[in-house]
């Protein structure tokens, strides 16, 4: 099974991430992640770098609410040197940044509002949004925000997404 860690709460990385990451070093842990809210650049970095020499892969997560700090922090994703970028709603400016780098790239399906993020739409609508970010080259998957769907049921809305993309 894979897990990824995530040094985050309410939608933005913890206060002293580096010293949580230190006290979970040497475990069996793969995957630990963060938000682009919350942590510096250089501390995501210090972090990042850490877990890579103990052989972890790093991802961090856009939740950012506009374009311009989406893409700002999509640019730092690359300076920071994570593995994977999950999250973001501009998936056309994300793999344009992100060509070339090696990053994996799961950008958010349907409607995303608001800090912490929110997922609307119907799901006949999410469904649509997961099918054409998946026809993007450099697109690796999707990051479904399933559970921050005020109505829809998130299993069903799972089922669907994965079925159709």
């Amino acid at each position: 099974m894979n897990f990824i860690f995530m040094l985050t709460q309410h939608d933005r990385t913890v206060p002293d991430a580096a010293g949580i990451y230190e006290s979970l070093r040497g475990t069996a842990l793969h995957y630990i992640g963060f938000k682009d809210i919350g942590a510096t650049p250089n501390e995501l970095k210090v972090i990042t770098e850490k877990a890579h020499a103990d052989g972890l892969e790093v991802m961090l997560e856009v939740v950012s609410t506009s374009r311009e700090s989406e893409i700002t922090s999509i640019e730092a994703a690359r300076q920071i040197g994570v593995d994977w970028v999950l999250g973001g709603t501009h998936a056309d400016d994300a793999v344009r940044i992100l060509n070339g780098s090696g990053i994996k790239y799961c950008p958010f399906p349907g409607r995303i509002e608001g800090h912490p993020s929110v997922l609307l739409g119907s799901a006949a609508e999410i469904v649509r949004s997961a099918q054409s970010l998946t026809a993007i080259d450099g697109v690796f998957g999707l990051d479904l925000l399933a559970y921050r769907h005020p109505e829809e049921n998130p299993i069903a809305l799972t089922r669907d997404v994965v079925s159709a993309s």
